[in-house]
């Protein structure tokens, strides 16, 4: 008796165990799958229904709930993530889940009751997932519409502060002080000399710099030249001389508009001759450039460099001297003789490695003492030594 209901009760979960797999297997043994109802999201994210909507395919990994199965129409419904759906089975498959009693068996009315409870609770579903989603949209363009103040904002400070630092600049800075990079380098095209630190900018048009820099001359007289070249194209990679450049672009393109490389020219000519005349006033008859002496075993040497600054030409030029000990007293005095021609605004140096001239070992001291001077015009001047003019 226990053998033959142990057998019994295999059979029986034998059946039961092949019944529930034929059961869970049965979207492979179907007529169709149609959606009662279906919920799919809309590009907005929104969830939409849409009504007896015909299914492709159906995974039992995507089945929720088998909720009922009629008998009558071996129709099995089931619940699914986002809709209702009805499996119609063929017959063989319908009589075994009808016999496997897996799923409740319901027909006409208390179908109709629990295919409506599964379309409400997925109506609530969606409806709470539609609110989130209102609310996260509405959410979204508040934040979207607060960044976008906050941008305005962040903006408006922004142009204020560089609107302030730029006004600052034009301060504290002179629109024709342009910092020149220092890489890249700027030659003039009329003389070929390159840009000099510290230059004064007239005018920037399109890729030519117009400049001047002082140049430093004789006895403290000084000039400014003019020159104007093409600007290097490392210069577009400076942040300081386009910062300057872009503050001040009015100025720098207005305000010597018309200077070209004619009236650079003209300028610069009559530029040097004002030096010419303010160097004659200071020195009218010339002065030194350089000069100096030594004793070497009581022998004296001499040098030195003049530069005429008369429009007559120098035919000879005598320099005298005298040398003294550290407690002034003379040693010894004599002159030495350069010949020329030296022409106006010309340069000439003199040098005696060995002369005539002997002084005592205490020797420590030179003075030039006057200057004459003769022209080829036959012309003499005498310059004494409180007219003497020294570079």
């Amino acid at each position: 008796m226990k053998k033959f209901f142990i057998l019994f009760l295999f059979c029986f979960l034998t059946n039961k165990l092949f019944a529930q797999f034929l059961v869970f297997n049965t979207l492979s043994n179907c007529d169709s799958i149609k959606a009662i109802v279906l919920y799919k999201q809309d590009k907005n994210g929104f969830y939409r229904k849409t009504e007896s909507v015909d299914i492709v395919s159906l995974r039992n990994n995507d089945i929720l709930n088998k909720y009922a199965f009629d008998k009558k129409t071996n129709k099995l419904y089931v619940e699914i993530e986002n809709g209702n759906c009805v499996i119609t089975l063929d017959k063989n498959t319908g009589k075994t889940v009808q016999k496997s009693k897996l799923y409740p068996l319901l027909q006409g009315k208390n179908l109709d009751i629990a295919i409506e409870s599964i379309n409400r609770k997925l109506a609530d579903k969606f409806e709470h997932l539609n609110k989130i989603r209102q609310a996260f949209i509405k959410d979204s363009l508040e934040q979207a519409r607060l960044d976008s103040i906050q941008r305005h904002i962040d903006d408006s400070i922004r142009i204020e502060n560089n609107k302030k630092m730029e006004e600052n600049y034009k301060l504290t800075n002179k629109w024709s002080l342009v910092p020149i990079p220092k890489k890249g380098v700027l030659k003039c095209l009329i003389c070929d000399e390159p840009i000099k630190s510290d230059p004064i900018v007239y005018k920037i048009s399109n890729d030519s710099i117009y400049w001047s820099n002082e140049t430093f001359s004789h006895l403290g007289v000084t000039y400014r030249e003019l020159h104007v070249g093409i600007k290097p194209s490392s210069y577009d990679d400076d942040p300081s001389y386009n910062y300057h450049v872009r503050i001040f672009k009015d100025s720098l393109e207005t305000k010597f508009h018309d200077l070209n490389i004619d009236i650079i020219k003209a300028l610069n000519s009559r530029a040097f001759l004002e030096y010419v005349n303010e160097l004659k006033k200071e020195a009218p008859n010339g002065f030194f450039q350089d000069w100096g002496w030594d004793e070497d075993y009581t022998n004296v040497s001499f040098n030195f460099k003049y530069m005429n600054t008369n429009s007559k030409t120098i035919k000879y030029i005598d320099v005298y001297w005298a040398i003294y000990n550290a407690v002034g007293d003379v040693r010894k005095t004599g002159h030495f003789k350069g010949t020329g021609p030296l022409e106006f605004l010309e340069s000439a140096s003199w040098d005696w490695d060995h002369s005539s001239y002997y002084v005592s070992g205490d020797a420590s001291k030179m003075n030039i003492t006057k200057v004459i001077i003769t022209y080829m015009d036959g012309t003499v001047v005498t310059i004494p030594k409180n007219k003497l003019r020294f570079d």
